[in-house]
């Protein structure tokens, strides 16, 4: 009972977050919230969270300069990372790229992109394998 209902209430707010991830993303105290979410959705739903993200051009860099919002930047790059097909890294990465100017010269936005390049690192040492 109460595992399935707990599943449940936890899908149903993925997808609220999801048509609301650009007015939360874009949030101060909304970016806790979308990395709350991240880290304790189910795989396939951090992934529809993560996607939902990569899909707002500019989101992901502007969640990246703030104090909460890094958080969920981090692990919507490690998610990325974790999918398959790499169409979704290659986003992310393409992403941070264009906003690398104002990344490096914020705090958070240097914690996301040391977290980039690590994944980049590793994927790439991966590949050689």
């Amino acid at each position: 009972g109460a595992v399935v209902a707990t599943a449940t209430h936890r899908r149903r707010l993925v997808l609220l977050l999801q048509v609301y991830i650009l007015e939360l993303g874009a949030d101060e105290k909304g970016g806790a919230v979308v990395a709350t979410a991240l880290l304790h959705a189910s795989p396939s739903d951090q992934r529809m969270l993560a996607s939902a993200v990569l899909a707002r051009p500019g989101l992901l860099a502007t969640m990246s300069c703030m104090r909460h919002g890094h958080f969920a930047s981090e692990a919507v790059v490690r998610i990325a990372c974790s999918i398959g097909d790499g169409g979704d890294f290659q986003e992310a990465c393409r992403q941070l790229a264009e906003g690398s100017a104002h990344l490096e010269a914020s705090r958070f936005g240097r914690s996301v992109l040391s977290v980039l390049r690590q994944l980049q690192s590793a994927s790439t040492s991966s590949a050689l394998l």
